[in-house]
C-alpha cells in the first residue's frame, strides 16, 4: 500500500474532472424563431382522419418545419384538433394528433319548432344563417352562434 502511495507522489497522478455539460450557442434561439404555431380553419364536412392524411397538407407542407404545432379549427366551431408535424417534405407532412377538444355539434338538424326554417353552417364570412326552406333563400346570416341563429328563427316565426 506504502509503494502505491510513493509511487502516486511520484508521479503525480491527479484525478481526472469531467466537465460539466453546456449548451452551445446555436442550440438555443427565440421562440418565435425555432418554433411556428399555425392555425388552420376546416370546412366542417371534413373529419380528424381526413386532414391527418399527409396529402392533405400538399399546397401548405412546404411551409412546414418538424415539430412544428397546427391548431385546426372546425369552422364551426365544433371542435379544435391540436396536431404535431413529425415529419414533412414539399408536398406533403405527417402529422400526429397530439390532443382533441370536442366543443359540441353545433350544426343540427332542423328545430323540432320549424319545418319552415331552418340554421345551418355557412362558412366564415356568413357564419350561421336562417334558410327558408322552400326556396333555400338566406334570410339572415352573420350570427356567431347556433343559439343566437335559433332565437332569431323562433322570433322570425312568431311575427
Amino acid at each position: 500500500m506504502s509503494e502505491t502511495l510513493e509511487v502516486q507522489r511520484a508521479f503525480k497522478v491527479e484525478k481526472v474532472v469531467k466537465s460539466k455539460p453546456t449548451i452551445l450557442p446555436e442550440k438555443m434561439g427565440l421562440a418565435e424563431s425555432k418554433r411556428h404555431d399555425w392555425v388552420v380553419d376546416i370546412d366542417p364536412s371534413r373529419s380528424i382522419d381526413e386532414i391527418i392524411d399527409p396529402e392533405f397538407w400538399a399546397h401548405v407542407a412546404a411551409q412546414f418545419d418538424p415539430l412544428d404545432t397546427i391548431e385546426a379549427r372546425w369552422e364551426d366551431g365544433s371542435r379544435i384538433v391540436h396536431i404535431r408535424v413529425r415529419y414533412c417534405e414539399r408536398t406533403y407532412a405527417k402529422v400526429k394528433v397530439t390532443s382533441v377538444e370536442e366543443l359540441g355539434d353545433v350544426i343540427s338538424e332542423i328545430p323540432a319548432s320549424s319545418r319552415k326554417h331552418r340554421v345551418e353552417w355557412k362558412g366564415p364570412v356568413l357564419r350561421f344563417a336562417v334558410i327558408r326552406n322552400s326556396d333555400s333563400m338566406v334570410l339572415q346570416s352573420g350570427f356567431k352562434e347556433r343559439s343566437v341563429a335559433d332565437s332569431w328563427l323562433i322570433e322570425h316565426e312568431k311575427a
